[in-house]
C-alpha cells in the first residue's frame, strides 16, 4: 500500500526519535522525494546533524525545514526555536535573536489557538453535561410515570380482588339465607304436623271416653 506523504514523514520522524537512523532516513528521503516542500523530514535531519555537532549541515535543514510548507504555529515554533538555538551557539546572537522573537510570536499564536481549543472543549462538555442533564430529567420522570403507573394497577388489582371477594361473600350469605329459609319451611311443615297429630289423638282419648 502506497503511503501518504505525511505518513512517510511521521514514521521516519518516529524511527529517529526510536533511535533506528538506517529506516528513519528511508521514509525521509522518500518523503523529500515525493514532495520537497515539506517541512517535518529537513527538521528531523537538522536535529540528527545538530546531534552529531555538524552544525553546517544541520543550519542547512533547518533553513529548508523553515522556508518549505505544510507547518503549523506550533510547527512553525519548533523550526524557529531550533534555529534560534543554532545561532546562539554559531555566537551569531542578533540572527538568534531574531528567530527566537519569531518563535515567541508563534507561541503566542499556538497559545491563543490552544486556548480556543481549550475554550471549545469547555464548551463542547458542558453540552455534553446539560444533554446527560436532560437525558437524566427524562429518565428520572419515565420512571416516576412508570412508578405511578404500577402504584395505579396495584390499587386497582387490590380493589378488584376485595369486589370479588364481597361477591363471594354475597354469594355465601344469599345460599346460606335460602337455606335458613328452607329450614323453616320445613320446620314450620314440621310443627304443623306435629300440632294436627296432637290434635287428632286428642279427639281419639275424647271419642274414647264417650
Amino acid at each position: 500500500q502506497k503511503l501518504e506523504l505525511p505518513n512517510m514523514a511521521l514514521i521516519g520522524s518516529m524511527y529517529y526519535k526510536k533511535g533506528n537512523i538506517s529506516m528513519a532516513f528511508t521514509y525521509l528521503r522518500k518523503s523529500i522525494e515525493n514532495s520537497p516542500k515539506y517541512w517535518l523530514p529537513y527538521y528531523t535531519f537538522a536535529e540528527y546533524h545538530l546531534e552529531k555537532g555538524n552544525r553546517d549541515s544541520s543550519l542547512y535543514y533547518a533553513k529548508k525545514a523553515f522556508e518549505s510548507d505544510g507547518k503549523s504555529p506550533a510547527d512553525e515554533q519548533k523550526v524557529s526555536a531550533l534555529l534560534a538555538k543554532m545561532y546562539r551557539t554559531m555566537g551569531k546572537q542578533d540572527s538568534a535573536a531574531r528567530y527566537f522573537e519569531l518563535a515567541l510570536s508563534y507561541n503566542d499564536i499556538t497559545n491563543s489557538i490552544e486556548r480556543k481549543r481549550l475554550l471549545q472543549a469547555q464548551d463542547f462538555e458542558e453540552q455534553l453535561r446539560q444533554q446527560e442533564l436532560a437525558e437524566t430529567k427524562i429518565k428520572t420522570r419515565g420512571y416516576l410515570l412508570l412508578g405511578g403507573i404500577a402504584t395505579l394497577l396495584l390499587i386497582a388489582g387490590m380493589l378488584l380482588i376485595n369486589n370479588r371477594r364481597r361477591k363471594n361473600m354475597n354469594t355465601l350469605l344469599q345460599q346460606k339465607n335460602q337455606k335458613i329459609e328452607s329450614t323453616l319451611e320445613e320446620l314450620k311443615a314440621t310443627q304443623a304436623q306435629l300440632i294436627q297429630s296432637a290434635k287428632m289423638a286428642s279427639l281419639g282419648e275424647l271419642t274414647a271416653g264417650i
